[in-house]
């Protein structure tokens, strides 16, 4: 998970909403080359804020209901824009300015500015399934070519959120306007820094942010040799003659590698840690062959299971499933691109250890090295399944999971 905190200093006031008895604008005196905020109260039920440099207009907020906002100056800088349950707030840039960055989409588009993100909860889905849709990665950072940055916050605030949806009934045609509506209990907060240009902006964003170096640095292999994946060439059609003439081929050419991925269809049924005996007649053997050409070898995984499967029958009885509301213990049937199926109760420390020790014993019949993790998305969280974590928070749990079983593990 990534810590969101950075870049450079922001010359600022600190600001509460005007009360609705306070109209005028508050300014606050500066240095003649430094930043300054404006906010003030409109004529309706709004908040306007307007963030500037020598005149010049880098960023317009407008909030509503005008009580639903407040801004604050932090000590190194950064400007807070929390924003309460219920109220909207939208930011939007003069339109010869470009925006960078943001979630990742299936149509991706650079600069940002010119791609859209139509109206949509905050969170992680599997984007090939619905490439209107947010993807994988909750990227919630944005800069733009006149040096602000913007962070979206982590916390576990519903809200929704848009880029340039032209939809909208009350859409800005000019500009680029990122949306943001708030619809749970908690505050949604955006913190605001001023650089001098964007590139002082992304040298100070890459200084702040946290490298990760727990439980363990990725494993330097993947990032100079290739990965190979049985995906790229066989879809669900693999097998152990397949997947060891794959590698033959690959070794042949004396092309480099790090590691072979066995894909979908490995198993006889989704969440059953075992080799398809029919497809895979000598698991542990094509493992010390593909050592033997040079390759590690990953199996990939997801935290659903099928009925049918062992797994499923297995993991109802001891409760590690989400399951159903209402406390019936029931495990909640969720649908994914393969099917209907159940999903791992990742924030409950006896389920994963219950998932952790079948994969081990996997480990350690066959030889693999490690595993693909798949899915996870918050998007697969039956709302009304009962978990200690929101969707998005499964989504880390998730992650954090994979990381326990070494840095050459991959996650989707």
């Amino acid at each position: 998970s990534v810590t969101w905190y950075w870049l450079v200093h922001i010359l600022a006031s600190v600001v509460a909403v005007m009360s609705s008895t306070s109209p005028p604008t508050l300014a606050v005196p500066t240095p003649a080359n430094a930043h300054t905020l404006h906010t003030s109260r409109g004529n309706g039920d709004a908040s306007h804020l307007a963030l500037q440099r020598c005149g010049r207009m880098l960023l317009r907020g407008h909030a509503q209901p005008a009580a639903c906002l407040a801004v604050t100056e932090k000590p190194d800088g950064a400007i807070i824009l929390t924003v309460a349950p219920g109220g909207c707030l939208e930011l939007s840039t003069e339109t010869t300015d470009h925006w960078y960055g943001g979630p990742p989409m299936a149509s991706a588009r650079w600069p940002s500015s010119l791609g859209r993100i139509v109206t949509q909860p905050w969170r992680s889905n599997d984007m090939l399934g619905d490439r209107s849709k947010i993807g994988s990665l909750l990227d919630g950072i944005w800069l733009t070519s006149s040096g602000v940055s913007v962070c979206l916050l982590p916390n576990r605030a519903a809200l929704d959120l848009s880029f340039n949806d032209r939809d909208l009934p009350d859409a800005s045609q000019e500009g680029c306007v990122l949306r943001l509506r708030s619809t749970g209990e908690e505050l949604v907060n955006l913190e605001l820094r001023v650089s001098d240009d964007v590139r002082a902006a992304h040298r100070q964003l890459a200084s702040r942010l946290e490298r990760p170096t727990a439980p363990q640095p990725p494993a330097l292999e993947l990032m100079r040799a290739p990965i190979w994946s049985t995906w790229a060439r066989y879809k669900m059609a693999v097998d152990q003659v397949s997947v060891e003439g794959y590698a033959s081929e690959i070794a042949a050419a004396g092309f480099p590698r790090s590691q072979l991925e066995i894909d979908d269809k490995w198993c006889a049924h989704y969440g059953d840690f075992s080799f398809d005996s029919a497809k895979f007649p000598d698991p542990a053997g094509m493992v010390r062959r593909l050592h033997d050409l040079g390759f590690a070898v990953t199996l990939w995984v997801t935290p659903f299971a099928e009925l049918p499967s062992e797994a499923y029958a297995e993991g109802a009885a001891a409760g590690h499933w989400l399951t159903k509301s209402g406390g019936s213990g029931e495990p909640a049937v969720v649908r994914w691109w393969q099917g209907d199926g159940v999903l791992l109760n990742v924030s409950d420390s006896g389920a994963r250890a219950w998932f952790k020790q079948r994969m081990q014993r996997l480990v350690d019949e066959t030889g693999v090295d490690g595993f693909k993790f798949d899915a996870g998305e918050g998007e697969f969280v039956p709302g009304a399944a009962d978990a200690d974590a929101n969707a998005n928070a499964y989504a880390t749990d998730w992650a954090k999971f994979a990381a326990e079983f070494g840095g050459r593990g991959e996650l989707r």
